[in-house]
């Protein structure tokens, strides 16, 4: 994979977060949200870190000390090199990808009205090397958590998971979660575009957790008051767009992406 190294940088996507048109009072209104956070003494997920990024400031507004747990790096020593720490410690594999998700999910983001942006998770997952040089394939969870009085995002919730011992192959992977009633799921490996027009319908969201739970066509067909060939059309379209080969891998990504 051919990498244009120029394109390579944090900084395009940092100015479009600390770009927004920000409320000039900002200071007070931080001073009421997350004065003493401390979601590492509440949380224990496994290996894993949590931060609070501030767009307006384009630093960590929070850092958990247990970090150095997953990658061995202290946290004020992250605190002080900033994000752009990032482009030193992911996979050379992984870096466009890593580029790609955060770029492409935040256009995401920002496209969906204010009061809706705090709705959407992205997940994405990617190697980083630890101090000691060896690589930790790491979950990296965000969400939008908090947008300023003008509706710009503030801050962003990411909590980052080692997750190397699921044994998982070199393909990397982003999913947006959307609302309940509009789930939307975005994947990507190196080979493949982000296709925002993968969705899942109620009804097919329906019919899945009926699969999951042992119904065949048949049963399910009746339980919804639709024809069996309905219900073959929209397990074939669930294939389709979700670029899988059969029921049971349908049902297993459904389970692994919280669909059902």
């Amino acid at each position: 994979m051919e990498i244009i190294q120029n394109d390579l940088h944090f900084d395009r996507l940092l100015d479009s977060w600390r770009s927004q048109n920000f409320d000039s009072k900002l200071a007070q209104y931080k001073a009421l949200i997350y004065p003493n956070f401390s979601a590492d003494q509440i949380m224990s997920v496994g290996p894993h870190f949590i931060y609070i990024f501030d767009c307006s400031t384009l630093r960590f507004h929070y850092l958990s000390r247990n970090v150095d747990k997953v990658i061995g790096y202290n946290y004020q020593f992250l605190i002080k090199k900033g994000t752009g720490f990032l482009d030193e410690i992911v996979h050379h594999d992984d870096i466009q990808f890593v580029h790609d998700s955060l770029r492409k999910s935040w256009r995401f983001v920002i496209s969906k009205p204010d009061a809706t942006r705090k709705a959407y998770s992205i997940s994405f997952d990617c190697r980083l090397k630890k101090s000691d040089g060896q690589y930790v394939r790491i979950l990296q969870q965000n969400k939008v958590i908090n947008l300023d009085r003008k509706g710009n995002v503030l801050y962003i919730l990411g909590i980052c998971t080692d997750i190397t011992h699921w044994n998982k192959d070199n393909q990397t992977s982003l999913t947006i979660v959307g609302p309940e009633e509009e789930q939307n799921f975005r994947c990507i490996s190196p080979n493949n575009e982000v296709s925002y027009r993968e969705k899942l319908s109620t009804r097919q969201k329906q019919i899945l957790q009926l699969l999951s739970e042992g119904y065949c066509s048949r049963e399910i067909s009746e339980e919804l008051h639709i024809s069996q060939n309905t219900v073959n059309v929209h397990r074939r379209n669930m294939l389709e767009r979700l670029n899988l080969h059969n029921t049971n891998s349908l049902i297993k990504f459904a389970i692994s992406h919280h669909i059902i």
